[in-house]
C-alpha cells in the first residue's frame, strides 16, 4: 500500500508527464488508468479493498486539483480554420486571439468551426 506522500509523488509524477509529453486527452486517460486507478481499486485475493474511503478521497482530490491545474496553465481553448489556422480564445496566447473575429463581426462564423482545448505554445491538441 502507498503512504500519502508516495500518492502525493505518483499523481504528481503523472500530471507532469502529460504536461510535458503534451498528451492527448485520451492518452492521459489511459496512463491515468495505468499508473493511478489500477492501484488505487486493487482488491486483495480475498475481494478486500486495499484503499479506503479516506485514501480514495485523497488521491480522488489531488487529481481534481492538478486536472484543474492543467486547464488553468497550460491549456487553452482555440478554434481552428479551414485552413489550419488556430485562434485561442486566451489573449495571452502565442496564436492569433479571436477578438480579430468578434472585432469583425464574425462571431457567429467562429462558433461554426471545430474547436477544443490545445496545449499553449502549441499546435497539439489536448481535447
Amino acid at each position: 500500500m502507498k503512504s500519502e506522500s508516495e500518492w502525493e509523488a505518483t499523481v504528481s509524477e503523472l500530471y507532469s508527464l502529460t504536461r510535458h509529453s503534451k498528451c492527448t486527452q485520451t492518452e492521459f486517460f489511459g496512463l491515468r488508468q495505468k499508473y493511478i486507478l489500477t492501484e488505487l481499486l486493487r482488491t486483495s485475493p480475498k475481494g478486500k479493498r486495499w484503499y479506503n474511503q479516506y485514501e480514495k478521497g485523497f488521491v480522488f482530490g489531488l487529481m481534481r486539483s492538478e486536472y484543474n491545474r492543467m486547464f488553468r496553465e497550460h491549456l487553452e481553448f482555440c478554434y481552428v480554420t479551414e485552413h489550419g489556422v488556430i485562434y485561442s480564445t486566451n489573449k495571452e496566447s502565442s496564436h492569433p486571439t479571436t477578438e480579430a473575429w468578434y472585432t469583425a463581426e464574425l462571431g457567429v462564423d467562429l462558433a461554426k468551426l471545430p474547436s477544443g482545448h490545445y496545449w499553449k505554445n502549441s499546435d497539439k491538441k489536448y481535447a
